[in-house]
């Protein structure tokens, strides 16, 4: 098996304060963790999510329910990508498998949008540090991915799923 490449950016790599704690929004299926708007990933998310303007904290009940609206999303997904079709029946498999971090975003028009990134718990790869900074893997396929939930619409958008080198 290919050796994955996990990055973890922390705010000391970055460079920024971070007192702010993450909260925990796992359920007893899940384990799940939401980062504060005080968390200072701006350069980085930036560049990753031009649209959006702004930053906030979810609650625990907007975690639950963008998960909620990521799970039907999945399971109805209709996109034009044939890697995806193939790998969505994976994820919907071993959804509760995977942990989750929570960013909430304000895109342009005043919406609140929670950047969902999911990753599969796999016994043999340690993820430890996760439930405080931000998570980045390149490769691992179907293992890794995540999504944009617009809690003010209930629309899910920018499905990502890894590639496999």
């Amino acid at each position: 098996m290919k050796k994955l490449f996990i990055v973890f950016i922390s705010c000391c790599l970055l460079g920024h304060g971070g007192a702010a704690l993450a909260q925990d929004a796992g359920t007893q299926d899940y384990q799940g963790q939401i980062f504060p708007a005080q968390k200072d990933y701006q350069p980085m998310f930036r560049q990753m999510f031009p649209e959006f303007t702004g930053r906030f904290t979810p609650t625990v009940e907007e975690a639950r329910r963008a998960d909620a609206l990521s799970r039907a999303y999945l399971q109805s997904y209709d996109g034009p990508s044939a890697y995806y079709k193939n790998n969505i029946p994976r994820i919907l498999e071993s959804l509760d498998g995977y942990g989750r971090q929570y960013f909430g975003f304000v895109d342009q028009e005043g919406n609140r949008v929670i950047w969902i990134n999911y990753f599969l718990n796999d016994p043999e790869e340690k993820f430890d540090g996760w439930r405080d900074d931000i998570m980045l893997v390149l490769d691992g396929g179907y293992r890794y991915f995540n999504v944009k939930v617009n809690l003010t619409t209930g629309e899910c958008y920018g499905l990502r799923i890894n590639g496999v080198a």
